[in-house]
């Protein structure tokens, strides 16, 4: 086509020339991005985005994976309860010491605490010794909440004559819900050997007050109290039909002690602890109480100010355990029938005595 057909052609569609420049244009545009891209290699965006979210998904199932074994461990870990009384290790001489040396009894308190992973541990150093070989056992602690540790096995360990040597033990916690009469029964009898045989505050104050804190749990686990509120504990023991009283508990080695306590005069000649020992609920306020008296077929009422639990040849063997809670205000259930009036003059004086052991329902202090 000639110059100037063309340009003639062009004169009379402008409209539509002008169109076709800008596609050409347009694809030109399109032609030059898309060789530019590829000649500098730069990936599509469908290329590069499914490696993005993979590499996104695998790394949040690791952290979710590494956040869960986390939590998990932190789950099974058991922060150790506070300990209300000491935990001790009894060392034991066995040999190659001097004689008096050999079968001597050495007790000393653990410090306990827990690692990193939720072992707990007992640990005493620098121990001093005068045998070169020592067997040692173990007297566990009451924690504050009602749990204790399982008895550790027994250790031995070698030692120089006049040296030093330290102790470490594992411990193995026992929930107080899983606690058992005789594991507290066995507990209270060491405790008993520490207060005879530990020596300076062991055999004073701190081991007396150890072993008064394993009576009272063991008590309350006889008395299936342990665990709960007084008013939990009261309402029990009424449902089985109980007496339930409240009163300060008092223990008196001597009749004269009683007397003086009651405000009485001795209603018989005593030269001290006739009858002893006594154990006496000094009751909150005084009670009218119809109970039974020997010989008679109806019970008798007469007003009371405090309980007789032992005494006069009775339940003796009590007294001791009723020690722990000399001073305290306590709540007590006792069978009706097993609580009466007495026949005879015996002290305290025409207050009522019981014929069995009382339940220690709960301290008050």
């Amino acid at each position: 086509m000639s110059s100037k057909l063309t340009a003639g052609w062009i004169g009379t569609h402008k409209i539509l020339s002008a169109l076709i420049v800008l596609v050409l244009f347009a694809g030109s545009a399109t032609g030059s991005f898309f060789l530019i891209s590829s000649a500098f290699g730069t990936p599509s965006p469908e290329s590069q985005s499914p490696a993005v979210e993979e590499s996104d998904q695998g790394n949040g199932e690791e952290a979710q994976e590494q956040q869960g074994e986390s939590d998990q461990v932190s789950s099974n870990i058991v922060v150790m309860p506070q300990p209300t009384t000491p935990f001790v290790a009894r060392l034991k001489g066995l040999g190659n010491g001097t004689n008096s040396i050999i079968g001597v009894e050495k007790y000393q308190e653990l410090t306990l605490s827990q690692s990193v992973d939720g072992q707990i541990v007992g640990r005493a150093s620098g121990i001093s010794v005068q045998a070169e070989e020592y067997q040692v056992d173990f007297i566990g602690c009451i924690n504050a909440d009602g749990s204790i540790y399982e008895e550790p096995e027994v250790q031995s360990i070698d030692a120089k004559a006049g040296g030093t040597v330290d102790i470490t033990v594992k411990l193995k916690l026992i929930p107080a819900d899983q606690v058992t009469e005789e594991q507290l029964q066995k507990l209270a009898s060491r405790w008993e050997q520490v207060v005879e045989k530990g020596g300076g505050a062991l055999s004073g104050e701190v081991g007396q007050r150890a072993l008064d804190q394993v009576r009272r749990r063991l008590e309350e686990k006889r008395a299936g109290t342990d665990g709960m509120s007084t008013d939990e504990a009261i309402t029990k023991a009424k449902n089985e039909g109980k007496m339930v009283f409240t009163g300060t508990l008092r223990v008196f080695k001597t009749d004269t002690e009683v007397a003086d306590f009651q405000g009485v005069k001795m209603p018989y000649d005593s030269t001290g602890a006739k009858y002893g020992p006594y154990t006496v609920l000094k009751l909150d306020q005084p009670l009218e109480l119809s109970l039974y008296k020997e010989g008679l077929p109806d019970p008798v009422t007469h007003e009371a100010s405090m309980i007789c639990l032992t005494g006069n040849g009775m339940l003796t063997e009590e007294a001791e355990k009723y020690s722990a809670y000399d001073g305290q205000r306590v709540v007590i259930a006792i069978d009706a029938n097993k609580l009466q009036w007495p026949t005879g003059v015996r002290m305290p004086n025409a207050q009522p005595f019981v014929t069995e052991a009382v339940e220690i329902l709960w301290p008050l202090t």
